[in-house]
């Protein structure tokens, strides 16, 4: 085996489905950023037609100034254009801070979809077991469909090359130590 290669896969549907789950999410969120989404294109209609008003109450604003200036109109008619352009001012203002926000908030949700899908993969990488060195796969623990559990050894992998495979007794284990000479008598 080679180190950091699955070796075994634990079941995972529910992890696979929450990453699937997560991707749809991201997709979803990147699409809602785009410039042509319905969100963003209906507050762009509304911030040009808030423009247009403002453009028409400005006109109409700066030929009643005249207009008072002459007494050919009253101060009331006057302050009502005023009120009007001023309205379409902040209204202007209203819509710009709104496409703003919005876009704002579309791309934290595009952030924090791309968290989650992050989050979800290293999660799901946790049910593909690897082994930490290359070596040779001496022993197995477990069957295809058997219970793991936290903690469990479910294969032994040795590296390095294999001289020997030896069951000593725990008693005499205690006697050797890594890198000492052994003589080996076979019956």
């Amino acid at each position: 085996v080679q180190s950091d290669i699955p070796l075994f896969q634990l079941s995972n549907d529910v992890q696979s489905e929450n990453l699937s789950s997560a991707e749809i999410n991201y997709r979803d969120a990147v699409k809602k950023l785009n410039a042509n989404s319905p969100e963003i294109t209906q507050l762009k209609i509304q911030l040009d037609q808030a423009e247009k008003q403002l453009l028409k109450d400005r006109k109409n604003y700066e030929r009643y100034q005249k207009l008072v200036e002459k007494e050919a109109v009253s101060q009331a008619e006057f302050e009502s254009i005023q009120y009007q352009y001023e309205s379409s001012v902040s209204n202007v203002k209203l819509k710009e801070k709104s496409l703003d926000d919005l876009m704002n908030t579309l791309e934290v949700n595009v952030q924090n979809a791309k968290s989650q899908v992050s989050i979800q993969k290293s999660a799901n990488d946790d049910y593909f077991l690897t082994s930490a060195i290359d070596g040779k796969v001496l022993k197995l623990y477990k069957q295809p469909g058997e219970l793991i559990r936290r903690g469990e050894v479910i294969a032994i992998i040795g590296g390095g090359s294999e001289l020997a495979r030896l069951l000593v007794a725990e008693d005499d284990i205690e006697n050797v130590s890594n890198g000492q000479s052994v003589y080996i008598n076979l019956n």
